[in-house]
């Protein structure tokens, strides 16, 4: 019985300990704020025109803040052309909410399948409001069945619209019928400068 007499009795210091300050107190303010905001996407890629020329799938998916990207998937007829170009594949929007610095377009990891080998597949960047489509900055990508790499980087303005343009370039002789399937993992990151 003793041992409840003391924890009661603790438990009624305690509670006058606490409520002492808010006696006190004459006046206690409430506030209550509601914010209302549209969320937005700071980059957003979607199909370009001429998608369907090359089966362009693509994903979009929102990493840490400042950084932005797609899994994009796109199937490539190869032919023993020197090269074949594909315009306007995909689009890519920075959104002006995209953050301090700079962004910048490149490929953070890439696979390649397929019958066909290929030396080189070459993303050209540039705005769509450009007056000589093709021309931009490039992203080299040298892909194999059993490796892909990706060297090269694209400088992006924030409330810009850019194409995407694919350039294959195939080992020659190509067999009859090929054909590949590139994915590739697009990042935007945003780049401060020192």
């Amino acid at each position: 019985m003793k041992g409840y007499l003391k924890v009661a009795m603790l438990a009624s210091l305690l509670a006058v300990a606490l409520a002492a300050p808010m006696a006190a107190a004459h006046i206690i303010f409430v506030y209550k704020e509601q914010v209302n905001f549209n969320a937005v996407t700071p980059v957003l890629f979607k199909p370009g025109p001429e998608a369907a020329a090359v089966q362009l799938s693509l994903y979009n998916v929102t990493g840490k803040t400042g950084q932005s990207g797609a899994f994009i998937q796109l199937t490539i007829p190869v032919t023993n052309a020197t090269y074949e170009y594909v315009y306007q594949a995909l689009e890519l929007y920075v959104n002006n909410a995209f953050g301090q610095g700079t962004p910048e377009l490149s490929v953070a990891s890439c696979s390649y399948t397929g019958s066909a080998t290929l030396t080189s597949v070459t993303l050209v960047v540039y705005p769509t409001t450009d007056s000589s489509p093709g021309q931009g900055q490039n992203i080299t990508i040298t892909p194999s069945t059993s490796a892909c790499t990706a060297s090269g980087t694209a400088t992006l303005t924030q409330g810009t619209t850019y194409y995407v343009d694919f350039k294959v370039l195939p080992t020659i002789p190509v067999p009859y019928g090929s054909s590949g399937t590139l994915t590739l993992y697009l990042e935007v990151e945003n780049v401060t400068s020192s």
